[in-house]
């Protein structure tokens, strides 16, 4: 065992020193920062930026989005993306199975196997696309939220676009 001074010490190694421990934080501090404005869209500039990268398009100003629905069963799931690809609300529907969901219900935690589509589709379209969800769905209270999209594939968002009549207006 060596002594709690000796540079061969274990416990040394892992013991900054003052400006160590200043530099960790302020590139701690930078990572979180950055987190945060590309989750809040302030990270844009960004986006913007890497547009000019062969194959890729920015869609900073939020033109496409994800949709996010949880259904009881693969039924309902069908039934709700044959709803909105017919009706070019959406371009691509993946129905995601083994989703567990934990949540608030009249007053207890309810815990249900479901499945997750992940609707790919216009922001314009947004208001739209949750009405249709809404009557198809068979919850009182479906879950329907969408995140934009902020780059892709220009070739798979072109065809996003075109698959959902914008080209039609």
């Amino acid at each position: 065992m060596h002594a709690p001074g000796d540079p061969k010490s274990k416990r040394r190694i892992l013991q900054f020193p003052t400006t160590w421990k200043t530099v960790l934080l302020a590139l701690v501090g930078a990572f979180s920062a950055w987190i945060v404005f590309e989750t809040y869209g302030i990270g844009s500039v960004m986006a913007r930026s890497m547009s000019g990268l062969q194959g890729n398009t920015s869609a900073s100003d939020s033109e496409f989005i994800a949709v996010y629905v949880t259904v009881p069963s693969a039924e309902a799931g069908k039934a709700i993306a044959s709803k909105l690809i017919s009706n070019k609300l959406a371009a691509c529907v993946n129905m995601i199975p083994g989703i567990q969901s934990m949540y608030w219900w009249e007053g207890k935690v309810e815990v249900d196997e479901e499945l997750l589509l992940m609707i790919k589709s216009r922001a314009q379209l947004f208001d739209a696309l949750s009405n249709a969800v809404v009557e198809a769905h068979p919850y009182d209270v479906p879950e329907v939220i969408a995140v934009p999209i902020a780059n892709g594939n220009k070739g798979y968002l072109d065809w996003l676009a075109n698959s959902t009549g914008k080209d039609d207006a």
